[in-house]
């Protein structure tokens, strides 16, 4: 079945709607999530791509996130994508939009943060390893080895933690 997606302006005005395929081969901007979960402890649950995956597979990202699909709100897929990757419900804070325009991957990204100790029934076509990790455990491997992150997380933990 093709996944659909709202094509957005810089200012996350809709502006049209294409494929999966056409937003990534043709560099349109469509809207993302990404969800940040944090344990009692504060520490921050990382996803490890699975090595199926047909974008950045066996990189670092943020604890759950997809694409928003045509029509939907950013709040409705975040729920969806957390449900669908970790198998939770928690409520979640929306903290902001981070723009991540890097060639095929043009993204509004609505990120959201919640907290949860499990358990995590992770969605095993996507990820390879979950865990948690200290803010600076990230920060520090951010600066020695960037590239094992994928662009987004990247975009996103830079503009929240702005120490990075």
């Amino acid at each position: 079945m093709t996944e659909y997606y709202d094509v957005v302006d810089k200012d996350d005005k809709v502006i049209g709607k294409a494929s999966r395929k056409e937003c990534h081969s043709r560099g349109l901007i469509h809207r993302c999530v990404q969800i940040l979960i944090f344990n009692s402890q504060g520490q921050l649950l990382l996803q490890k791509r699975s090595e199926k995956m047909d974008t950045f597979p066996g990189r670092l990202t943020s604890s759950a996130a997809g694409h928003v699909s045509s029509g939907e709100h950013y709040s409705t897929a975040a729920t969806r994508e957390l449900k669908e990757e970790l198998g939770i419900e928690t409520s979640l804070e929306e903290v902001g939009l981070v723009r991540s325009y890097e060639k095929e991957h043009m993204q509004n990204i609505m990120v959201f943060r919640g907290t949860s100790d499990g358990p995590f029934k992770k969605s095993d076509d996507e990820m390879a390893v979950i865990e948690f990790h200290s803010l600076e455990s990230i920060k520090k491997k951010i600066l020695e080895t960037p590239e094992v992150f994928t662009p987004a997380f990247l975009e996103v933990f830079k503009k929240l933690f702005k120490s990075v």
